[in-house]
């Protein structure tokens, strides 16, 4: 960039009245501040992901990584460069009440759980520690060979979560249908040792398409990519906490 220029452009941005706006410039150019959980994530996952992990395992509680995480785990060891928060599943039995004690006692909060059938079809929780966010997956079966879970997006005509609950009541469920497999092994993720699930090159392939292996920038959260999927319009999922 021309120097004049380049400097020309500071000195606005300087101006008290463009220094005024910038914050709202910036969450209209990033509503969810994506920016901010990526740094978040970079700076403080490793450890959350440690702390995490011990939490589950003293408490008896079986998961594995998933979606991001376990693309990181397999393809990076670590947190793909993009990622904004840590997510994990476990199987529909896992008692979610459960799950909160033990986490909150651990220093966590519940951000929020969001339920469809009062739980009976689908749960999505996400909890927050240090900035760090970790979305918990309930994954139930779908068929004899493979299993699902919901990821939610506002209903059609509406742009927020916060619209679609607000006239909605909630949001929509996209029930997401791939090969689950309740096994377990461990991977190598930066200097930890985690549980993923034992067909774990089969559900990315599923998830992500057969050139998972490479990097997609483009990709944008809840795109389907190659995943067998049914968006249930029919279906309520309802903020819970």
């Amino acid at each position: 960039m021309n120097q004049r220029l380049f400097d020309t452009l500071r000195k606005i941005g300087n101006l008290p009245l463009i220094r005024l706006i910038k914050p709202t410039v910036s969450k209209l150019f990033d509503p969810y501040g994506e920016k901010k959980r990526n740094k978040l994530l970079h700076e403080n996952g490793i450890r959350i992901l440690d702390d995490f992990n011990a939490v589950m395992s003293r408490s008896g509680i079986n998961y594995s990584l998933i979606f991001g995480t376990l693309l990181g785990a397999v393809r990076e060891h670590g947190f793909i460069k993009h990622d904004l928060d840590i997510d994990v599943a476990v199987w529909k039995e896992t008692d979610h009440k459960y799950i909160q004690t033990q986490l909150i006692s651990s220093g966590y909060t519940l951000k929020s759980r969001y339920e469809v059938d009062n739980g009976n079809f689908g749960r999505e929780e996400t909890y927050v520690k240090d900035g760090v966010s970790i979305d918990i997956f309930y994954f139930y079966p779908y068929n004899d060979t493979l299993a699902y879970t919901i990821v939610l997006v506002p209903f059609d005509g509406y742009d927020t979560f916060e619209e679609s609950i607000r006239s909605k009541g909630g949001l929509m469920p996209i029930q997401l249908i791939l090969p689950f497999s309740q096994k377990t092994k461990t991977a190598s993720f930066h200097n930890l040792s985690l549980p993923i699930i034992e067909n774990d090159i089969e559900f990315l392939e599923a998830r992500y398409g057969e050139n998972w292996r490479i990097p997609d920038p483009t990709f944008v959260y809840p795109k389907m990519g190659d995943a067998k999927c049914a968006y249930r319009s029919d279906k309520l999922a309802i903020k819970i906490a």
